[in-house]
């Protein structure tokens, strides 16, 4: 997956599914990993999941910057050590960038072509998650956080499975799956 992926959760229970998830895979790639955790949420996750086991944590570095940091975050040489990274969420970062520059959403659209530069030079994955709102669809323009990545993925919780659809690009067979969460 050489590419810069947009992940949309549409709420904690969501969001929590697939943070169990993407760190399973994460694990059973043997991947080294770094977790830009800007809300804590992977942080309060990591002792909770009883898949993971401390040898694969070991491979998965978590982050958690200050507001101070966020600026200089996204451009940081410090991701090219790992082989995936993983940004939580683009929402926080976009209204924190947002209180002193207006200018927030170009930035982060540079930010990812960057990214994906990176990623498809270097043969890494990068993973943006981004919380949706109801009337998402209705507004998503192409300047938009919902499409920040090569592709963009919505997730949908459907019992014990979180479902995975490809909104925009082309990531698999049909562009949608299902997983056991």
């Amino acid at each position: 997956m050489q590419r810069v992926t947009t992940v949309t959760v549409d709420g904690r229970e969501s969001h929590r599914r697939f943070t169990d998830f993407i760190l399973g895979c994460i694990c059973m790639a043997k991947k080294k990993a770094i977790v830009v955790d800007v809300n804590a949420i992977y942080a309060a996750q990591s002792g909770k999941s009883s898949q993971l086991n401390r040898d694969c944590l070991e491979n998965i570095t978590l982050w958690i910057p200050t507001d101070n940091s966020i600026q200089t975050l996204l451009t940081s040489p410090v991701f090219s050590s790992y082989e995936v990274l993983l940004i939580d969420d683009l929402n926080t970062i976009y209204h924190i960038l947002s209180l002193e520059d207006k200018s927030a959403i170009q930035r982060l659209v540079s930010v990812s072509k960057m990214l994906s530069h990176f990623c498809k030079e270097n043969r890494t994955a990068a993973i943006l998650t981004v919380y949706s709102s109801k009337e998402r669809f209705a507004r998503i323009g192409q300047r938009s956080i919902f499409r920040m990545g090569d592709i963009s993925v919505s997730t949908k919780l459907m019992n014990s499975e979180i479902h995975f659809t490809c909104d925009h690009g082309n990531a698999w067979a049909n562009n949608s799956f299902s997983a056991k969460v």
